[in-house]
């Protein structure tokens, strides 16, 4: 089961590890003043960049990035991503934002660097 997060003022600091060639996946529930999120409706933008500021990859809901109305959050990077998106670059770094549909708030849920480590083929 995937850890419960408190959506606070601060986003969540969380440094991922990607293994070139294999599929990733981070999953979270999400509350917010003590009830889960109903993100059914809502976007989640994932984006991971390099230490340039260029975009590697942008995942979004159906699209890497899967939501319900339980305050669950997976995001899902296939292999053929973490072979051809992610190898060659450094530092990179990424976020996850929620936007909400009812006001458009936008609210950075986690952030963190990515440790990526080629595949050895």
């Amino acid at each position: 089961m995937p850890d419960t997060v408190h959506i606070e003022n601060t986003p969540e600091a969380v440094n991922l590890r990607i293994l070139g060639g294999d599929s990733f996946q981070f999953a979270r529930v999400y509350r917010e003043g003590g009830a889960l999120v109903d993100f059914s409706a809502d976007e989640i933008e994932v984006v991971l960049t390099n230490n340039r500021g260029t975009d590697l990859l942008t995942l979004t809901v159906d699209d890497g990035v899967t939501v319900d109305d339980s305050g669950n959050v997976t995001i899902d990077i296939t292999q053929a991503q973490t072979s051809t998106d992610l190898p060659g670059n450094t530092g990179i770094q990424w976020r996850a934002r929620w936007i909400r549909d009812s006001d458009g708030r936008a609210k950075t849920l986690a952030r963190g660097l990515v440790d990526f480590v080629n595949d050895i083929t």
